[in-house]
């Protein structure tokens, strides 16, 4: 074999070498590890972050054992996973627990417990860049800003079996988002010291069989402000109850071209501290648009009104079919224009003392 040869076949079986080291699907991280450990099974790292950077992207990181594994930036696609019965801590003191930050990346977060420390930390997980999130089977507790918060434009982020416990808000989307889709199954948020959900960003939010209660601002409040700004919110099975505030807020405020479109069905909007379900596109005499169906809900308890809805142009509405609204401080119904329409089939007593149960126009549809 001539020099040459030889020369190129060793250039060859290094760059072989070098892609098998490079291309590691799954790496470990264990309490006892190493972060200058190549983070396999029989040598794990110690954080996610060595992990991360040993992982090929669209790998995964797969937790060992019970620990904490430290707050993480994340910026290539990747896979954070642990077991049932495992505790896959992340402790963020003065700094946000997870960040995900990668154009186009898709990012899993499975079965972490991130936890805020100190008077001042961050955000549970803050969502800034890419274009998937999953979010499933965590807990984030004690953040001093956001449980998670989505600023990903154009991205669809997935909430699965996650609870939220006294942050300051639970999730948020305030500044980003345009075009982003939110979809949550089996979401508990409680005890926030703001919003428990507060979406004043672009954002479509789906939020089935979950709850919102106990936060000492809304239980969800969503509020577009400027022209152009549109929101599709679909609330179904969700429970908003024993808030401070009102228990689902939808105000747009801006011209035509604002629209909050809103769907809830089958919701319970019990005992807040403020109206039920609060909804207004009337603010400084505004055009905006809400466009509401509430159907099939329970709306009782509330310290003010049951429902209140004030709106400014002429495209708003709320249509009310198969509610049962009973039991609020306040009327059950309080409208200031003939926006509120209702096919005739709720059910409304036992309101404002018994006293005057609806206040203000409502429009009685027929017909198919």
């Amino acid at each position: 074999m001539s020099h040459t040869t030889s020369r190129l076949a060793l250039l060859l079986l290094t760059a072989l070498a070098s892609m098998s080291v490079a291309a590691v699907q799954r790496t470990f991280v264990a309490t006892s590890g190493l972060d200058g450990d190549p983070c396999t099974l029989a040598q794990p790292c110690r954080s996610f972050a060595s992990a991360i950077t040993a992982a090929d992207a669209g790998g995964e990181v797969i937790v060992l054992d019970s620990g904490g594994y430290g707050p993480v930036t994340i910026t290539k696609s990747i896979t954070i996973a642990a077991p049932q019965g495992v505790y896959a801590g992340v402790t963020a003191n003065g700094v946000d627990g997870v960040v995900v930050n990668g154009a186009g990346i898709s990012v899993v977060l499975r079965g972490l417990s991130i936890n805020g420390l100190g008077a001042i930390n961050g955000t549970g997980v803050k969502f800034l860049q890419g274009a998937r999130l999953h979010v499933e089977r965590c807990d984030v507790s004690g953040m001093t800003t956001a449980g998670i918060d989505v600023q990903a434009e154009g991205a669809t982020v997935h909430i699965t079996d996650l609870v939220l416990r006294a942050n300051y808000e639970g999730l948020v989307a305030k500044t980003g988002g345009a075009g982003t889709a939110i979809f949550g199954e089996r979401v508990r948020i409680e005890r926030s010291t703001g919003d428990g959900v507060a979406l004043l960003a672009p954002v479509n939010l789906t939020l089935r069989d979950s709850w919102s209660v106990a936060n000492q601002g809304s239980g969800i409040s969503v509020f577009l402000d400027g022209p152009g700004l549109k929101s599709r919110i679909e609330l179904d099975n969700v429970t908003a109850s024993a808030n401070g505030g009102a228990g689902v807020t939808l105000i747009a405020s801006g011209d035509t071209t604002t629209l909050v479109s809103a769907s809830v069905t089958r919701g319970l909007i019990a005992d807040n501290g403020l109206y039920g379900l609060w909804t207004t596109s009337n603010f400084a005499s505004a055009l905006a648009l809400v466009q509401i169906a509430l159907s099939d809900s329970v709306v009782r308890g509330n310290a003010s009104y049951g429902v209140f809805s004030s709106f400014g142009a002429s495209g708003s509405y709320l249509l009310a079919t198969r509610n049962t609204i009973h039991g609020n401080t306040l009327d059950g119904i309080r409208t200031f224009n003939s926006s509120f329409q209702s096919r005739g089939d709720n059910s409304i007593y036992g309101n404002n003392g018994g006293g005057t149960q609806t206040t203000g126009p409502i429009t009685l549809l027929t017909g198919v």
